[in-house]
């Protein structure tokens, strides 16, 4: 067996194996060209939508709130920066005093978050109490009635439905601290970092804030259509009993129409049989005095 040069490389036996290991490199290039051609586009993971997220969408855009199912799934509007210049080329003093604020500002929307909160508690004790009171009232009306009360329940209902998922999983944001702060040589680098990550985190905050807001408000206006439902029910259950004692109160002072209630007297039947004798009674107590009459009066 003799070794020979050619275009390919050494032969050894009448084959090149530099040839054969082209043609494997080739054959492998191809397939992985198949393997990325056919291989599907990595798409941008969307948060999943629920049959609840739904309902609740829609039952916002009943309410005449603004807003997208996006959001409705997020639980938030789309956030607006707090700081409008280039942090990159901020001063000293400016960086000092944009953090004040942010500090002010921060401050605010935690403030703006728990009152919010503590006027969707006080929304979901009213509406259970007039459920509660509603209750009551429709067990005095009648029957044909009881439509209005019915009705009263559903905007009750939807009230009690859109404040508990109000009450669900909140997500807030907070600052962290990455190994890009830590590893910033001055202070004021330091510092334009914590401005950026401060103001995001408050921006986020801040429209997680009005998407709740917009969340009360419609809590607020069903209260407002359950209320008056509920009056005017009650309402109705006032006319009804007094209607019916009015009824009650002309038929007994009427003797005619009470004696046509009553209808005719029966006849008369036989008498009954004697009944057996009584015991005798004790002896009564003697007289007291005596009584003497004079004959020569008569």
């Amino acid at each position: 067996m003799g070794l020979a040069r050619s275009g390919w490389g050494i032969r050894l036996g009448g084959r090149s194996h530099v040839g054969n290991a082209k043609k494997v490199k080739h054959r492998n290039n191809l397939i992985l060209y198949a393997v990325i051609r056919w291989r599907r586009p990595v798409r941008k993971r969307r948060p999943r939508t629920s049959t609840t997220d739904i309902w609740i969408y829609r039952l916002l855009r009943a309410c005449r709130i603004n807003c997208s199912l996006r959001e409705v799934i997020r639980r938030r509007y789309p956030k607006e920066s707090y700081v409008y210049g280039d942090i990159s080329s901020a001063t000293e003093f400016g960086i000092k005093g944009a953090l004040e604020v942010m500090q002010r500002i921060d401050q605010s929307e935690t403030s703006r978050r728990s009152i919010l909160d503590d006027k969707a508690k006080w929304l979901f004790a009213l509406a259970s109490a007039l459920l509660t009171v509603l209750t009551g009232i429709m067990t005095r009306l009648p029957f044909w009635a009881g439509f209005l009360g019915v009705l009263a329940v559903i905007p009750l209902l939807l009230t009690g439905m859109l404040l508990l998922w109000y009450f669900g999983i909140n997500n807030r944001s907070v600052p962290d601290i990455s190994d890009k702060l830590l590893s910033y040589p001055t202070e004021i680098a330091i510092r334009r970092i914590i401005l950026r990550n401060w103001s995001s985190t408050v921006a986020y905050n801040a429209a997680n804030n009005s998407f709740h807001v917009d969340l009360y408000r419609a809590a607020r206006r069903l209260v407002s259509v359950a209320y008056i439902l509920v009056s005017l029910t009650a309402v109705l259950a006032f006319l009804a009993s007094t209607k019916k004692n009015n009824i009650l109160e002309e038929v007994r002072g009427n003797p005619e129409l009470t004696e046509l209630l009553r209808g005719p007297a029966g006849v008369q039947g036989p008498a009954g049989p004697k009944g057996p004798q009584g015991e005798m009674g004790p002896t009564g107590l003697p007289g007291v005095g005596s009584c003497e009459v004079d004959a020569g009066s008569f």
